[in-house]
């Protein structure tokens, strides 16, 4: 007899470690994927709150940007300043006090811009219109503040003035009611934050 359950036990022993195996293997695939789960999950948090912080930023550049307050030095390498007769250098010196600030601001803006990218992949074609609104933005400001410099003041032309207006609007905060441009970044800011904001609370460590 014993003989016998000794032959059973060899023949039923393979199964069980054949079943130990797919179990261990079946434990280990779970495990890798509770990992991996987690891992997107923490890229998804950490890529949103990234995306807010940045937008947080823009909107404080722009702020320093379009701000009428600036120091002398900021016009002092505009190319061109010396052979301006000096109502003409005072004018173009300041409308190129912004067009500087955005320059000086591009290494921010082509990080922010370059970004979308990872967004896209992550959240979506949709998550990334933001950024097209800022850049439509950028654009405008530098278009506005460029078409200034080119302008001669004084003009008593209608047209002209009305142009000068419109364009100033554009580069000043606060110079025109509503203030278009900043109202167009506090949208944006606000669609952001619809959107990453809950991904990047998920984030927050738990009490």
């Amino acid at each position: 007899m014993w003989s016998e359950i000794g032959e059973v036990i060899k023949a039923v022993a393979p199964v069980f470690t054949a079943g130990a195996a797919c179990f261990g293997a079946f434990i280990a695939y779970k495990g890798l994927e509770k990992w991996r789960v987690e891992t997107v999950g923490r890229r998804r948090i950490e890529l949103a709150e990234d995306v807010l912080a940045d937008f947080y930023e823009a909107q404080d550049l722009f702020r320093w940007i379009r701000s009428p307050t600036a120091h002398s030095h900021e016009s002092e390498g505009r190319p061109g300043r010396d052979q301006d007769p000096d109502d003409l250098r005072q004018h173009r010196d300041t409308f190129y006090v912004p067009f500087k600030r955005l320059s000086d601001s591009a290494e921010f803006f082509a990080r922010l811009r370059a970004r979308r990218y990872r967004v896209i992949a992550t959240f979506g074609p949709d998550a990334a219109s933001a950024y097209e609104d800022l850049h439509k933005v950028q654009v405008r400001i530098a278009v506005a503040a460029q078409a200034l410099m080119r302008l001669r003041p004084g003009s008593s032309s209608e047209r002209q003035v009305m142009r000068e207006e419109k364009l100033e609007r554009d580069v000043w905060e606060g110079y025109g009611d509503p203030d278009e441009i900043k109202n167009i970044i506090s949208d944006t800011i606000s669609e952001v934050e619809k959107r990453f904001r809950p991904e990047a609370s998920k984030g927050m460590a738990k009490p």
